[in-house]
């Protein structure tokens, strides 16, 4: 199994892992729960900057094991992006910012049919603006919603400590249990813990571009790092939104770290080339109506790409990359960068060069979305999440439409919502998408992009703008 690399997560509870039609039967079971993890993000000369994430992500990967793959609980994709509580928030947002994000998430949460949302925060500065969140999406959406902290409060493990054997995570677990079970009626799962394994699956934490992950560094090592000359930034943007009936909602996040993984390994090590913590959600509301979608408004995402750009500018970075894989994000980020002050970082789109030869001119015209491209690329990387049993073939236009009135690429387009345009959410032809396809596109994609990383950093041209 090749897993994604969105979080440290179980990935049988894995909510960017599931398609769309399976959230109506998930959200209805008795007890079930959304997760949504709190993990900021802080600077330390000791400590490397995810070490909350690093550690309690594990906790909550364990406790999982231990509910067992039937416990109906789903986890997301952590929120990284918190106010600040003190000099050592790193990627902070205002607080205003942070409230929007964080209640967005849970209206769409609700959208997608959950009654209970559990706000984890293991650490204790972010605590109270997790029961802030919860309190107004009570209010706001009726959601059964719920803070939960470590097992022992105040407290995040050294990473190096048993985790397990401390019972840290059984403890955990059976607070997810009485959470699932409160307000429940005709609830049928199990009541007792599984044991785990002798052999636990390994963490899933980083792809191998782990040893270019910024928040893998302490404090001083980021300083050294955004110092070196030529150093690059890249800033990592994609959506939680349908992909189909045979695609998860996490395909953008997942192909993006796919690509940057392997574009990365590419590179020459002596390249200063930094990966900044990504903006896993995006601005995804053309996907309304479809479950399991979590989108931010543009404002929002407007908000989290400038507090990114502001941080690694503070940082010492001089060049900046968006490295975007979600087309409904493009709009909002190409403004930023036309914005940008001259006196600034150097602002662009991390770009590949390579276009694949797809099965036909009607595909390469109007393949958009969960297509031939995007089903080849998931087979290569994480073929587990596929269902081509369940593909269809649906676009938004024709070549052979009259007139020049169009979704998208002409003079003239109108405004749509996926729901508009295809009954599946599917757009282009996924059933003539095949594993070969997609290894084969995934290392020209990736050699490409390499290319556009090592010209970069040796001419230190401008990046283009959109």
């Amino acid at each position: 199994m090749s897993p994604s690399w969105l979080a440290n997560t179980d990935p049988a509870h894995a909510w960017a892992h599931q398609a769309w039609p399976a959230f109506p039967g998930l959200s209805s079971k008795p007890g079930a729960c959304a997760i949504l993890p709190l993990f900021p993000l802080r600077a330390s000369a000791h400590e490397a900057a995810d070490r909350c994430e690093h550690v309690a992500s594990e906790l909550l990967r364990l406790a999982s094991l231990q509910l067992g793959p039937v416990h109906p609980h789903l986890i997301l994709p952590p929120l990284r992006f918190l106010p600040s509580t003190g000099d050592s928030s790193l990627f902070a947002l205002d607080y205003a910012s942070a409230h929007e994000l964080a209640l967005s998430l849970a209206r769409h949460i609700d959208a997608s049919g959950f009654k209970k949302l559990i706000l984890f925060s293991p650490d204790p500065n972010t605590t109270p603006f997790a029961a802030t969140i919860a309190i107004d999406a009570r209010v706001e959406l009726d959601l059964y919603t719920y803070v939960l902290t470590l097992p022992r409060p105040g407290s995040i493990p050294d990473p190096s400590q048993s985790i397990e054997t401390a019972g840290d995570s059984a403890i955990l677990a059976n607070l997810l249990l009485e959470i699932s079970e409160h307000r429940s009626t005709g609830s049928q799962h199990t009541k007792s813990l599984l044991p785990l394994p002798e052999k636990l699956p390994a963490p899933i934490r980083h792809p191998a571009f782990r040893t270019r992950s910024l928040c893998s560094l302490n404090s001083l090592a980021m300083a050294e790092a955004a110092r070196a000359p030529g150093a690059v930034a890249i800033i990592p943007t994609a959506s939680i939104e349908q992909h189909g009936h045979h695609l998860p909602v996490g395909v953008d996040a997942i192909l993006g770290q796919s690509l940057l993984d392997a574009a990365l390994s590419e590179l020459e090590d002596s390249h200063p080339v930094w990966v900044a913590p990504p903006l896993t959600y995006g601005k995804s509301n053309e996907h309304k109506g479809f479950p399991g979608t979590v989108s931010i408004g543009a404002t929002t995402l407007h908000t989290l790409a400038s507090t990114c750009v502001k941080q690694l500018t503070a940082l010492g970075f001089k060049r900046i990359l968006f490295f975007n894989t979600h087309g409904g994000n493009t709009a909002v980020l190409s403004s930023l960068i036309a914005a940008a002050p001259a006196e600034g970082p150097s602002l662009g789109f991390l770009k590949a060069e390579f276009r694949p030869g797809l099965s036909t001119p009607q595909e390469t015209a109007w393949g958009m979305h969960a297509d031939e491209w995007e089903t080849s690329l998931m087979l290569a990387c994480s073929p587990e999440l596929v269902d081509l049993s369940r593909t269809v073939c649906e676009y938004p236009a024709q070549l052979t439409d009259p007139g020049m009135l169009r979704p998208e690429k002409s003079p003239a387009t109108f405004a749509w919502l996926s729901r508009d345009v295809s009954k599946s959410g599917v757009m282009g032809d996924p059933t003539q998408a095949t594993r070969e396809k997609g290894l084969s596109w995934r290392r020209s994609e990736a050699r490409s992009l390499a290319d556009a990383l090592a010209a970069y950093h040796k001419s230190n041209y401008k990046p283009r703008h959109g």
